[in-house]
């Protein structure tokens, strides 16, 4: 146990070493900042992946790239609305690959980020055309995530279909289907 005691002495920080540094009173950088993961196991190039998101996304004002690391990139905006309409557009894709985004707000690492979930639209076919209410697109589509979109009968209404926003959890298999009831006596 002794032995124990003095590595654990010779890990612990000295007086010097072990003076706590305060972020509370410090400033923050003022951008909107998203991170991206890019879900390919090609080596990323900053300057393909900036002339390729560019011209996709038509920022109002400009934003930055920075490469952090294990296929993640920082983009930092001059204009939070540009971020958020970002995000909104999502999901985007590099080179036939998904990019994963997420805002950057917390004081967390960004290696502690994890990427395990994307917003998709998604499809709903051949259901009769009374039953395309917003109440059965979200029920209908609750066992693939959470529904985000679903509110606005616009954004639902996709003529012979239905569409909802769903964020989707990208580490399970994609659903095939789901069954449905019409009454007690059929299932579809």
């Amino acid at each position: 146990m002794d032995s124990l005691t003095k590595v654990w002495s010779r890990l612990s920080l000295s007086e010097q070493e072990g003076d706590t540094f305060d972020f509370e009173n410090q400033d923050l950088k003022p951008r909107s900042m998203l991170v991206g993961k890019f879900f390919t196991k090609r080596t990323l190039s900053i300057e393909v992946v900036a002339r390729t998101l560019r011209p996709l996304w038509k920022t109002k004002h400009e934003f930055h790239i920075k490469d952090i690391g294990n296929h993640r990139i920082l983009f930092t905006f001059e204009d939070d609305l540009d971020a958020e309409r970002i995000l909104l557009g999502a999901p985007w894709s590099f080179d036939k690959y998904l990019i994963a985004l997420c805002r950057y707000e917390t004081d967390q690492s960004i290696k502690q980020i994890q990427f395990d979930t994307a917003a998709f639209w998604v499809q709903i076919h051949d259901v009769p055309m009374r039953r395309m209410t917003i109440e059965a697109a979200e029920g209908i589509c609750q066992s693939l995530g959470h529904v985000i979109y679903g509110s606005d009968e616009d954004e639902t209404d996709g003529g012979e279909f239905m569409r909802v926003r769903i964020e989707v959890d990208i580490m399970k298999p994609l659903s095939r289907g789901r069954r449905v009831r019409f009454g007690p006596d059929s299932e579809g």
